[in-house]
């Protein structure tokens, strides 16, 4: 092999390595037994990552009397994490558990709004750093069995009045509930009865679109981004749906249980995590989709009461659970509150009892449908896999950019790019004709994964014309070109 021919392939390795580096976590045992974790800065942003997530590690069977300790900068004093014995009942908090019969150590830590990175370290009782290795994100919060997640569907004027007591019956059995909130039927006092039941804890705002229209939406980017735009700009969200000022809706409900491909696209490109479907018998997640960078419609286990997909059978509804234990699986609860009260349904035994029987388990995971969703984003091997590196293209690449989604688009669209190191890139939109209609700055920007938006506005802030647009990205002396076709 010729020298040029050598050193062009070891470069390939190399770059290819330093993209494998750009994974959405990567963790690093320091040479003192300390634990360094680096998360993705704009998986970060875009997601908020407030839920804690359980970072496992196997420790000698000789150590005891373990210590955890947590910081977000070396200048950082330590910070010593609360031990929870196995067989006590917590969730989504900041715990360490030592498990001596199999000599594994559970972690549960957020990251710091203003930090990328996390430093742990455990210690034994001479105040010795053990000599730990790092087994991943445990598949569920704290290690559990399985999951049980519950939602409701229609918060609007209409139903305003039933929706307090179900969410105070789902709180009183520890029970989260994810919300599907249809905006544009929410005055004043329904958003206040929704902030009240938010400040309780143990509700998730989810959005049900602005007008709960069936499909094909007459505006798809209106139902479902603005949707989400209405529960930001009207609610307070809890800690686990923020980071800092940035709030974060992780939820879809679709309206009917209705979806197209356009309804899918515009979910995607507006960063909720999943759409939930109106069917039952499921007990999985759904699985992630690489191009639109979510994972696909879920439906869910059981519907209680008597509704479409409902079931006010106390044997089959218990089966439900059973079966997604039996499979280390997830329930997801699902209901009606409307018709909840409409048919007297908090007057059978079958709901109480049922309720009973999923709850306050010490071996299962209690949280949101979104809330799950965002723990499993970090923890699932197939989310957010590395971009390819085509050695056949001329000369070395220093970055890629994928195809925006949506494609056609009407509103907004995305753009995703990869830097394989630090750049400072430019974005220039034309169309066939050659004409200049939009430079988008994204400022200087660290190696990793990015993003960047185009709402279809030229440089003087119209909209432009029907048709395809190039979009020619430039880092240094290469750039990569697109097509994107827009949509009036």
């Amino acid at each position: 092999m010729k020298l040029n021919q050598l050193l062009y392939f070891l470069i390939c390795i190399a770059l290819a390595l330093s993209v494998q580096a750009q994974q959405k976590l990567i963790c690093t045992i320091n040479s003192d037994q300390s634990v360094t974790i680096k998360v993705d800065s704009t998986i970060h942003q875009d997601y908020g990552l407030s839920y804690p997530l359980t970072y496992q590690f196997s420790v000698p069977s000789t150590v005891s009397s373990l210590r955890a300790f947590k910081r977000y900068s070396v200048e950082d004093p330590w910070s010593e994490v609360p031990e929870r014995a196995a067989g006590s009942s917590f969730n989504g908090v900041e715990v360490f558990r030592y498990d001596d019969l199999a000599d594994m150590a559970y972690v549960s830590v957020t990251l710091a709004d203003d930090s990328d990175s996390l430093f742990l370290k455990i210690e034994d009782a001479s105040n010795t750093i053990v000599s730990v290795d790092y087994l991943g994100i445990a598949v569920y919060y704290d290690n559990r069995t399985a999951v049980v997640t519950c939602s409701a569907d229609d918060w609007a004027d209409w139903f305003d009045g039933h929706f307090p007591y179900a969410v105070s019956v789902f709180r009183d059995y520890n029970l989260w509930l994810s919300v599907g909130i249809i905006s544009e039927g929410c005055n004043a006092t329904t958003w206040q009865h929704i902030q009240e039941q938010l400040d309780l804890g143990l509700v998730e705002a989810a959005s049900h679109s602005r007008n709960h229209p069936h499909s094909p939406y007459s505006d798809t980017d209106y139902e479902v981004s603005g949707s989400k735009f209405d529960i930001i700009e009207n609610l307070d969200l809890p800690d686990t749906f923020r980071k800092g000022d940035q709030e974060y809706v992780y939820t879809w409900i679709a309206p009917y249980g209705e979806y197209d491909d356009d309804i899918d696209a515009s979910v995607a490109s507006n960063q909720y995590l999943v759409s939930r479907m109106y069917t039952s018998g499921t007990y999985t997640f759904s699985e992630w989709v690489d191009d639109r960078s979510f994972y696909g419609s879920v439906g869910m286990s059981r519907e209680v009461g008597p509704f479409w997909e409902g079931t006010t059978d106390l044997e089959d509804l218990n089966a439900g659970f059973d079966t997604a234990y039996g499979m280390n699986g997830v329930y997801h609860l699902m209901c009606h509150p409307h018709v909840l009260a409409q048919e007297n349904i908090w007057g059978y035994d079958y709901i109480w009892s049922h309720l009973e029987y999923v709850s306050n388990r010490e071996d299962i995971w209690y949280a949101s449908v979104g809330q799950v969703y965002l723990y499993h984003l970090m923890q699932d091997e197939s989310s957010f896999s590395p971009l390819e590196v085509y050695e056949d293209r001329p000369g070395i690449p220093n970055f890629k950019i994928q195809q925006n989604y949506p494609n056609p688009f009407n509103s907004m669209t995305t753009i995703r790019f990869a830097l394989y190191e630090s750049s400072q890139p430019s974005f220039e939109i034309f169309n066939l004709e050659g004409e200049l209609a939009k430079v988008l700055s994204s400022g200087a920007l660290s190696a990793g994964y990015h993003r960047i938006l185009w709402d279809g506005m030229d440089q003087k802030g119209q909209t432009v014309e029907t048709g395809v647009y190039l979009c020619r990205m430039q880092a240094g002396m290469q750039s990569q070109t697109i097509k994107m076709l827009y949509l009036k």
